[in-house]
């Protein structure tokens, strides 16, 4: 059981039973994937913040432009009566 969760323990950090570490291109390769899937993970994490704030602002807006038209057509129904 033992050597089991050893194997696993290294099979999870990409070394090998054998005792052979594999060539330092692969691990420096494996590292440099990893930090750009991070760096990757953290622009889209940022992106949907902002992407966020900015969709509440635009439903602040978008209240305040349907209270304006709102106010238009109230405006132009007073011009209309007056003129009838």
């Amino acid at each position: 059981m033992a050597k089991l969760a050893h194997a696993l323990a290294l099979g999870a950090s990409g070394l090998s039973l054998g005792g052979s570490n594999p060539p330092p291109r692969t691990i420096i390769w494996r590292r440099t994937m990893i930090i750009a899937l991070w760096v990757i993970a953290v622009l889209i994490l940022t992106s949907v913040i902002i992407l966020q704030r900015f969709m509440k602002d635009m439903a602040i807006v978008e209240k305040d432009l349907l209270k304006e038209i709102k106010e238009m057509k109230q405006c132009l129904i007073r011009i209309n009566e007056k003129q009838l």
